[in-house]
């Protein structure tokens, strides 16, 4: 069909979003980058497939922490979509959040939020107060208060998240869990470690129901980030080991992970990470 067909494009965007799932980041940006140069090449710079193809790549320049790059990219998409669909559409509304979540990464928490606060006001309007997106981007709203240490607000947000959630799906139900486990992180930073334990607790017997066996080691590796900030080394370590054992794959990234920063002088720490990345490592030539 040749490489500018739409077919083709398609196809080269859907093996980027593959490789971007697998945090292979240089090689979904240049999928990324390739498709939508030509989707604006051929379709002009204002089609939605040029639009969908740059906000492709100013989520992965985001995920490779070149956030100057995935601002100015993410900015002018936003400002084409304002105009061409609308403020309120959609499309728009998804720019807006990424936006704020790039500015939030920036550490720009105060430019985050005042963008932010409006575009949850925009979603239940157009979705509606319980709707997943309204949802998703009330979490982003949560993340944000928590990078700015304002606990208080992000652990009511939470609790608002959770009375919702309890409404319309399942207890067990990942995000429900992923809520619920957000939150006891929370107060651990917060300094209410007992709190954190009783949700953790509640996290871990509704996980054990799920269907979904991976909300089980998910839940011990939330917990031990949970115990690391209340500053509860032994058992964060102990929790990790849990979530190891049972195959969690968030421990190959642990080694970044900020909520467990405390443990980076821990030879028991280093000796995990050392043992998780053998296993991905064993996992990637079979």
């Amino acid at each position: 069909m040749g490489p500018a067909d739409a077919a083709t494009l398609n196809a080269e965007n859907s093996l980027a979003l593959v490789l971007d799932d697998e945090h292979r980041f240089p090689e979904a940006e240049k999928l990324y980058r390739d498709a939508a140069d030509a989707y604006s090449h051929s379709l002009g710079p204002e089609h939605p497939s040029t639009l969908r193809g740059y906000a492709n790549l100013a989520n992965v320049l985001d995920e490779e922490g070149r956030y100057a790059e995935a601002e100015k990219l993410c900015r002018e998409m936003t400002e084409i979509k304002i105009r061409v669909l609308g403020p309120e559409h959609p499309h728009t509304l998804i720019s807006k959040q990424n936006l704020a979540d790039i500015l939030v990464h920036e550490g720009r928490y105060a430019e985050a939020e005042e963008l932010m606060r409006p575009t949850v006001d925009a979603y239940r309007r157009v979705y509606g107060p319980e709707h997943p997106r309204t949802l998703h981007v009330m979490g982003s709203l949560a993340d944000l208060l928590q990078g700015e240490k304002r606990y208080p607000e992000a652990a009511k947000t939470r609790q608002e998240l959770g009375q919702m959630f309890a409404r319309i799906d399942a207890p067990d139900s990942p995000d429900v869990l992923d809520n619920i486990e957000r939150l006891g992180i929370l107060y651990a930073y917060a300094g209410q470690y007992a709190k954190a334990e009783s949700v953790f607790q509640q996290a871990l017997q509704a996980a054990q129901r799920s269907p979904d066996k991976s909300q089980v080691h998910l839940a011990w590796y939330d917990f031990a980030c949970a115990a690391a900030v209340g500053g509860h080394r032994d058992q964060a370590i102990e929790y990790l080991h849990k979530a190891y054992d049972l195959g969690s794959p968030d421990i190959a990234n642990m080694a970044t992970d900020e909520d467990l920063k405390s443990l980076r002088s821990d030879p028991r720490f280093s000796a995990l990470i050392e043992q998780a990345k053998s296993r991905v490592a064993g996992l990637g030539t079979n």
